[in-house]
């Protein structure tokens, strides 16, 4: 636990953690390898193969639970949670009430969603919902869930992240023993609901047997590219996108953005900072600089072309 706003934790591997199983969900939760109630930071980390089972209790950010502070250049991978029952499911990687999420690459996770359990709004491998949480330049792909959503944002700002090529395995229709058939409502995207807001962002690619990108959208989406939507989230007032965003080579991993791309250029670069300087020092999950010539990119790559210089004999 990171109490302190001292307190820093840099270059760590955390791998190979297992918690259950586990069977009293009205006085216990399972949560993170590092839990942060400070202003504290955790930069250059890995966290890996980390699993749960547990019966009957909450799971909240198995590999980090944060409060506030920073996690920045960091990556979630193989974390898995496999738990059947209890009040909540938030965050099987990561799980934010506040503080800031910077440069993060998740992939790889898995979480399974208990079928008596309706999680509507709730992130099963990413989750914001606080008024000062801030996900930015976050990259989510392979992961899988069932029921529940990859990344879910109630409160807080989701900005300049990509969410692709993530699975949703819930049927369209599903039982249980106490509720009867329910609809399925979610997605393999992102879940946009309450106060929470997503800008700048790329959610494309995605699989569901519902929706494949953006579902309870009580929340708000600008400035975003999805590859499945209709003319209802695109208009000319939220600048979102519908479309191919155009990977370079998404079937091996590479989601940076071809030259053709729509995505380039077409963000709101007011959404890192208050003046193009600012958001030109931020920088993007390669590091490179998060403002390259007048315009913002969305998702969490930006890209940079420069000239070709020709020599002429």
């Amino acid at each position: 636990t990171l109490s302190k706003a001292t307190a820093f934790v840099s270059g760590v591997t955390f791998a190979g953690g297992y918690a259950g199983p586990h069977y009293s969900g009205s006085v216990y939760g399972i949560y993170g390898v590092v839990s942060m109630t400070a202003e504290a930071t955790v930069t250059n980390c890995v966290f890996r193969d980390i699993r749960e089972a547990s019966y009957g209790t909450d799971v909240e950010g198995m590999g980090v639970r944060m409060s506030a502070g920073l996690v920045v250049d960091c990556r979630f991978a193989n974390i898995s949670s496999h738990g059947s029952g209890g009040t909540g499911m938030n965050g099987a990687a990561l799980r934010m009430t506040g503080g800031t999420a910077d440069r993060i690459a998740v992939n790889g996770c898995f979480c399974r969603s208990p079928l008596d359990m309706h999680t509507s709004g709730s992130g099963d491998i990413v989750y914001a919902n606080g008024a000062n949480t801030v996900v930015k330049n976050v990259l989510v792909t392979g992961c899988t869930t069932t029921k529940s959503v990859p990344v879910g944002v109630a409160d807080g700002s989701v900005i300049n992240c990509t969410v692709a090529c993530n699975t949703n395995n819930a049927p369209l229709a599903w039982t249980d023993d106490h509720q009867g058939v329910h609809e399925n409502d979610q997605t393999a995207g992102v879940s946009v609901a309450g106060t929470g807001v997503i800008r700048n962002c790329i959610v494309a690619d995605n699989w569901s047997i519902n929706r494949n990108c953006i579902t309870n959208l009580s929340g708000t989406a600008t400035y975003t590219l999805v590859n499945d939507g209709d003319g209802s989230f695109a208009t000319a007032e939220n600048h979102n996108l519908v479309g191919d965003p155009r990977f370079r080579n998404a079937a091996r991993g590479d989601y940076r953005l071809r030259p053709s791309s729509p995505a380039i250029d077409t963000g709101d670069w007011s959404a890192l900072g208050a003046t193009k300087a600012e958001v030109r020092a931020q920088r993007d999950l390669l590091g490179a600089s998060r403002l390259f010539g007048g315009a913002l990119d969305m998702g969490c790559f930006e890209t940079v072309i420069r000239g070709l210089a020709v020599m002429v004999k």
